[in-house]
């Protein structure tokens, strides 16, 4: 098109007169054409000569622009797959063998054939990992500020100050060994979302020896940061450390307190237990309550941290958390108790197992979304998660119970169960938190009475101390290791053989593990979305559900 019109130009500009159409049956008369000057043929030749060295020129032109934007276009597409192939590396978790080996079937072919042939070059891999000798071990550390940009700028976070939860916790690697690994994590309140990230890991035989050693990088960086704060974007933004949310073993080892078995295992108050039955056993009353000024004398403590350092209330910020307290602990003894046990007054007899059982496992269509896993047998009770607990104390479990376990042990157990459903209720935790302490007073001192003295142990007395915590950090999910736990059993998928595993887990850190796993939607208070027992019991009425 765009020819014909430069051709009707040149007849225009030499004043050729080109008839709309032409008739070839003109009555018989023969149809001449037009008279043209003599220099017309080569007028238009000229012309026709100059059009199409015009169009060379334009038509070379769009080659080597059109050249050079696939060159552009083939750079980004090179960056853009070598991203999509380390994003999904990332996300299966792919080992360097099999990526290398697509790596060299993809290379194969003329269109990826700038791809690398080795996969330590897609994901970045440190060729070394700076560690540090923490006998009997090694440490390798992160820091603070690496990972908690990483997750402002995953989330785009536009907020002044970021306020930082504490994990400490080991995990072993090895079930025909002593390997283990004490990852210290981190998570961010204000992004609820997000899960934590690791500051820096330790791996060697049983435990750090010194923890003031174990813990010293990350006391020097947080000091700093504490400090002047974090740059991101182009402002600083403040950095707050919350609470350190460790279970008893780790929180000891932290706070260089006795441990839980202990006399003075107490670390909320000064309470001394007895040797009774085989265990230390604590009383169902509180003593003096110990606070963040107390000098650190006496029987309780075991040296002094390095935790000193920071600003951090030794006992407010390092609270009893309710994953390990309450659900592993003490929801797990009393189902035991009641199941596990015979000739016993609380003893649940083989018929009302197996009715519990029915139970359980018809209530599984009604669990709600909020719990990651559902209902099942209470034969299957000693490999129970710290959810199903969860789940069978805050919801199923006041129906489950009902008419199966006596009158004063069922009212015994309602105690604690609406006691823990105020104090991880966001709207309830506050306003009844008196009613929540009174009704856990009642369940401890109730304890004694009907399972006896000997039964008294470090979480039963725990109970007494941990509405406190909730009155100072929040709602118990708020302060409960459910998220680091979840992202701590990653870490044994990283490991792919036993040579070497800090540097293995240093190295997949790097490669952008950061965060492991996919982000935590169940961390939210749960209790306030869950389905009351009135609710289930009116569900399984409505499915004829009878006898109950």
């Amino acid at each position: 098109m765009q020819n014909e019109e430069v051709t009707n130009n040149i007849y225009e500009s030499n004043n050729v007169n080109i008839p709309d159409s032409i008739d070839y049956n003109t009555g018989g008369s023969n149809y001449e054409l037009p008279d043209l000057h003599e220099n017309f043929e080569t007028e238009i030749l000229s012309d026709i000569s100059v059009l199409n060295a015009a169009i060379d020129i334009e038509l070379e032109e769009n080659y080597y622009t059109s050249d050079s934007i696939s060159e552009d276009y083939q750079d980004d597409s090179d960056e853009t797959i070598r991203n999509e192939l380390k994003q999904w590396a990332l996300k299966f978790n792919i080992s360097q063998i099999s990526l290398s080996a697509l790596l060299k079937m993809l290379k194969s072919h003329s269109c990826f054939g700038t791809l690398p042939l080795d996969a330590r070059t897609i994901m970045g891999t440190a060729k070394l990992t700076d560690t540090m000798t923490v006998d009997p071990g090694k440490y390798v550390h992160f820091g603070i500020q690496k990972g908690v940009v990483k997750k402002l700028s995953t989330f785009n976070y536009t907020g002044n100050q970021v306020t930082l939860d504490i994990n400490i916790d080991g995990l072993p690697i090895s079930k025909s060994g002593r390997s283990q690994v004490w990852p210290i994590q981190a998570r961010i309140r204000e992004i609820t979302e997000s899960p934590p990230f690791f500051i820096g890991i330790w791996h060697g035989p049983g435990k750090p020896k010194s923890f003031n050693e174990f813990m010293q990088l990350f006391v020097e960086d947080a000091k700093i940061l504490l400090g002047r704060g974090i740059l991101f974007k182009n402002k600083s933004v403040k950095l707050d450390i919350r609470a350190y949310i460790c279970d008893a073993p780790a929180r000891a080892e932290i706070s260089y307190i006795k441990g839980h078995n202990a006399y003075y295992g107490c670390g909320k108050c000064t309470q001394k237990g007895k040797y009774d039955n085989g265990r230390v056993v604590f009383s169902t009353h509180m003593f003096d309550l110990r606070t963040d000024l107390d000098t650190r004398t006496g029987k309780h403590f075991t040296g002094e941290t390095i935790l000193k350092k920071l600003p951090v209330g030794l006992v407010s910020e390092i609270p009893y958390e309710y994953q390990h307290l309450v659900c592993q602990g003490v929801m797990k003894k009393l189902l035991l108790s009641w199941c596990t046990t015979s000739k016993k007054s609380y003893s649940i007899s083989h018929r009302d197992k197996i009715k519990m059982t029915e139970r359980l496992l018809l209530m599984s269509k009604y669990v709600p979304s909020e719990f990651q896993r559902n209902t099942r047998s209470i034969q299957d009770i000693k490999y129970w998660k710290a959810t199903e607990f969860r789940m069978f104390l805050l919801c199923v479990g006041p129906l489950v119970l009902k008419h199966i376990i006596k009158d004063e042990f069922y009212k015994h157990f309602m105690l604690l169960h609406c006691a823990i459903k105020i104090l991880v209720s966001k709207d309830l935790y506050i306003l009844q938190h008196e009613t929540a302490q009174h009704l856990l007073e009642r369940f401890v001192s109730g304890f004694s009475k009907l399972y006896g003295s000997y039964s008294v142990s470090y979480n039963v007395h725990g109970l007494l101390h941990i509405s406190y915590d909730s009155v100072t950090l929040g709602p118990l999910d708020q302060f409960s290791t459910f998220p680091f736990e979840n992202n701590l059993q990653q870490v044994k998928k990283l490991i792919r053989t036993t040579a070497k595993p800090l540097e293995q887990l240093a190295n997949r850190i790097n490669e952008g593990f950061t965060s492991i796993g996919k982000p935590l939607v169940n961390t939210k208070t749960i209790p306030a979305k869950c389905i009351p027992a009135v609710q289930f019991e009116q569900l399984l009425l409505a499915n004829n559900i009878k006898n109950w």
